[in-house]
């Protein structure tokens, strides 16, 4: 499935929604009219303060016709508790294209998402050839790390995104403090910033 548009989004996490994700379920049904394909929705790990989508399109065209649609503002006007004050003006959404299918990372325990912006002087193909030497070493740790894709961001495509599957969060900051220190500094050396946390998502579809 690396052929399709994944739609990641995230925003502070309504109470309806900590409470109990089901409460995302009215909007779930509208999203799943206009994409056969998987849907998942998670909160992020060690807060909670995020609610976050990811949800496979056929391409970026067919979620711009949901948007476009009149479902969607009556989606919002209908169950605003579900929704960040009623608006989703404080939600990142990116449409990503990635290397393999992610279905099986998403599914994982623990999802590390990452954006990392490339150091001024290093391209993405070079960031990319370090990241793919870091998943070479993680491939021999499939008891704790689950895979790993990446990708890029039609909105911002000077940054990449990354998806690792852990079995939990402890795992993965096990890895960083022994096996994984080597390659963790060799990705260091090639960015300039990074924003990353944990999520745990649910399959809705």
């Amino acid at each position: 499935m690396a052929d399709y548009t994944y739609e990641i989004a995230w925003w502070p996490a309504p109470e309806a929604v900590k409470k109990d994700l089901n409460a995302y379920k009215p909007a779930v049904d509208v999203i799943t009219k206009y994409t056969p394909h998987p849907v998942f929705i998670g909160l992020s790990v060690e807060k909670q303060d995020k609610f976050c989508m990811f949800v496979t399109w056929e391409n970026t065209a067919a979620h711009g016709a949901f948007i476009a649609h009149p479902d969607r503002p009556a989606l919002l006007q209908n169950h605003p508790s579900i929704f960040p004050s009623n608006s989703l003006s404080d939600a990142t959404v990116y449409h990503t294209h990635l290397n393999a299918d992610p279905l099986p990372i998403i599914q994982t325990p623990v999802v590390e998402q990452t954006i990392l912006t490339p150091r001024d002087g290093v391209s993405l193909d070079e960031l990319k050839d370090t990241l793919f030497r870091a998943e070479e070493v993680l491939k021999g740790m499939s008891d704790v790390c689950l895979g790993l894709v990446l990708g890029t961001i039609e909105e911002k495509p000077e940054l990449l995104v990354v998806l690792v599957g852990w079995t939990s969060v402890e795992a993965h900051q096990a890895y960083i403090a022994a096996e994984g220190a080597q390659e963790a500094d060799e990705i260091r050396a090639k960015i300039k910033e990074f924003a990353m946390f944990y999520v745990s998502y649910t399959r809705q579809t």
